[in-house]
């Protein structure tokens, strides 16, 4: 057996309770933290003066308990007899021991299965007592729903006749480690076959209980073996866990590899934008820049294409007194812009020719009809 801080204090309170001579022992633990083994490492060192009933089923009734009781004290009883009966045999049986000098305990494992009505008649059976001490001691050794039973309030008189309670944990990391090498020197083994990183994931999967840790270290080492290594390591871990905790969520290495890597890539982005911020900023100023300028001469154009024909005949009617440029290329005959019909004759003077060359000129760079509607 190996003895963790929690198994070292769990025995001691068990051994009280061999020495107590009033009411109840509570004893719990979650399931293969090893509640039994400490039950059984007890009943191997009990003291020579001390009778032990044990009972492992306690899935029965009021009846059943007495029979039971009394087999296990080897107390003959008839099939017929009732619970006073039974219970007049069990007093009868406790007050001769006691004259002898002996002690008389009963353990119960799996104390969260006993019926209610069961449970009322171990309260009664505490009530066997001389004027000093009790006859009869009784240890509850269960998991963590022993305590939500004996706290409802139909209870409330077992509970009070509880003398001493303790609940049992599970294995630290260090601890599991020695549980470990405890376990191989046992076997034999002396040299060390679970990595660092190994043990590490055994903890992380079994969260410290024996129990799945005798499980799991089983398959890993069966699974070493049919590799060909001396050692296991975590992913042999992982493959055992698969099959041995089905109910344990297993993480793979690639994954969370995977996960590494995404993550300093993203860092490494991170970084590089704060390094290279400064350039980057006058790079995007440069090329807003370079957009806005590119983006007014469209707008300008824009704007004259959209102006109302009014300002645009005004703006003609102002230019006309403006000598044309030289360059302006002359315009073509259905440029030119048409008269509207007049009964007098017409101005032909060089003068007005002239007038009106300037004004169609002036006109068809702006990009005015050359039909005379403007």
């Amino acid at each position: 057996m190996f003895l963790s801080d929690s198994h070292k204090e769990a025995i001691a309170h068990l051994i009280y309770a061999l020495n107590e001579k009033n009411g109840f022992v509570q004893l719990t633990g979650e399931v293969g933290v090893g509640k039994t083994i400490a039950c059984r490492y007890i009943l191997t060192n009990i003291p020579e003066d001390i009778d032990v009933a044990l009972i492992l089923n306690p899935r029965i009734d009021e009846i059943g308990l007495l029979r039971t009781l009394c087999q296990e004290l080897n107390i003959s009883f008839g099939i017929g007899q009732k619970a006073n009966e039974l219970t007049h045999l069990i007093n009868s049986k406790l007050l001769d021991a006691h004259a002898r000098g002996r002690h008389t305990i009963l353990i119960i494992d799996e104390a969260q299965n006993l019926p209610r009505q069961t449970l009322e008649q171990l309260r009664l059976l505490t009530n066997l007592e001389t004027d000093t001490q009790k006859l009869l001691r009784i240890i509850l050794i269960g998991q963590p729903e022993l305590n939500h039973m004996l706290s409802a309030h139909n209870m409330r008189q077992v509970a009070q006749r509880i003398t001493s309670r303790y609940h049992l944990t599970t294995l630290s990391a260090d601890e599991t480690e020695q549980y470990i090498r405890h376990r191989l020197s046992i076997a034999g083994c002396k040299q060390r076959l679970f990595s660092k990183a190994a043990t590490r994931k055994i903890y992380k999967l079994t969260e410290g209980t024996p129990r799945l840790i005798n499980l799991l270290c089983d398959h890993a080492l069966i699974g070493a073996y049919s590799l060909g290594t001396r050692e296991v390591t975590p992913s042999i871990i992982n493959k055992a866990a698969k099959e041995s905790l089905p109910h344990v969520r297993v993480e793979s290495t690639g994954s969370k590899s995977k996960l590494l890597t995404n993550f300093l890539i993203l860092l490494l982005l991170i970084v590089s934008v704060i390094v290279y911020w400064p350039v980057l900023r006058s790079n995007l100023n440069q090329l807003w820049q370079k957009t806005s300028s590119a983006s007014k001469p469209v707008i300008e154009k824009t704007a004259v294409q959209t102006a109302k024909p009014e300002a645009i005949a005004s703006d003609a009617s102002e230019i006309n007194n403006i000598e044309s440029p030289s360059r302006a290329p002359n315009p073509s005959p259905k440029s030119r812009l048409k008269t509207p019909a007049s009964t007098s004759s017409p101005d032909l003077s060089p003068e007005k020719m002239g007038t009106m060359k300037n004004g169609a000129n002036i006109e068809f760079r702006l990009g005015i009809p050359s039909e005379g509607e403007g």
